[in-house]
Order: C-alpha cells, then sequence, then structure tokens
C-alpha cells in the first residue's frame, strides 16, 4: 500500500531516529555519515558486511523513496522549529542542508555551558535560587 505521498515500502529506521530525537526534545540534529548510496562489492556500512546486486538495488531504491519523503517531512519540520542538517558533502540526500562537519561541531560547542551545578537542587529553601540559573537549551 503506497503512503499519503503515493510512495510504497522503503521501510528505515531512519525516519523513527529522526522521530525520535524532535520527540525528547532536540531541535537541532546533525546528520554524520548519511550517503544515501549503496554500491556492490565495496563496504558500504561501517562494519564488515557483504551485500548482493539485488540487496544493493533495494536499498538504493529505498534510499530514492525515503529521500522524496523527507524532503516533503523536512517542511514540516522546518514549520515545527526543527532543523535537520547534513553533515557528508558527497551524501546523495539532498532534503536537508548541508553544513560542514567543522561547523557543526562548532555550534554544538557553543551549547555546552561551563558549569551547571546541582548544588542544594533537594532544598527547599535554594530552589528558587537554582532556578535563575538557567543552561540555554533548543
Amino acid at each position: 500500500k503506497a503512503g499519503s505521498l503515493g510512495h510504497k515500502g522503503a521501510r528505515s529506521v531512519f525516519l523513527s531516529a529522526l522521530k525520535l530525537c524532535y520527540v525528547l526534545g532536540f531541535r537541532t540534529v546533525y546528520l554524520c555519515g548519511v550517503d544515501f548510496k549503496m554500491n556492490e562489492g565495496v563496504q558500504n556500512y561501517a562494519f564488515p558486511q557483504e551485500r548482493s546486486l539485488s540487496s544493493v538495488k533495494g536499498n538504493n531504491v529505498s534510499y530514492n523513496v525515503n529521500s522524496k519523503r523527507l524532503e516533503e517531512l523536512n517542511k514540516l519540520f522546518l514549520r515545527n522549529n526543527y532543523r535537520v542538517f547534513n553533515c557528508n558533502p558527497s551524501s546523495h540526500l539532498k532534503a536537508f542542508p548541508f553544513l560542514s562537519f567543522d561547523e557543526a561541531i562548532q555550534r554544538c560547542s557553543e551549547e555546552i555551558v561551563e558549569f551547571e551545578g546541582s548544588k542544594g537542587w533537594y532544598n527547599v529553601e535554594t530552589k528558587n535560587e537554582n532556578k535563575r540559573i538557567k543552561a540555554k537549551r533548543n
């Protein structure tokens, strides 16, 4: 059965992973190593794993279908202040804007709080004082 966009099949945990990030409260996601392309006779994973020609073809069809789904989903993501960036310059996934890995690391580094103490969290008298110290969260 085709989905609402007319695409069939192409199950992928990638879609679930993006949704899980959103549900957990992340509003910016940097994709690293997402190539959305498989080739026969080469190592396609981060671990040794051979794939038959039919598996390679099937995965590439799935990547193509999911690329179209993700292009449409990104419109929804943007309306909900959810930003996804692809940090792989040779990726075949074009649904999300490219951002260099170095820039992604820089942006993440800016979000790290130098110190966030927990002293007194369980003391009623200091609870209001600690509420004034808030880390920047997206």
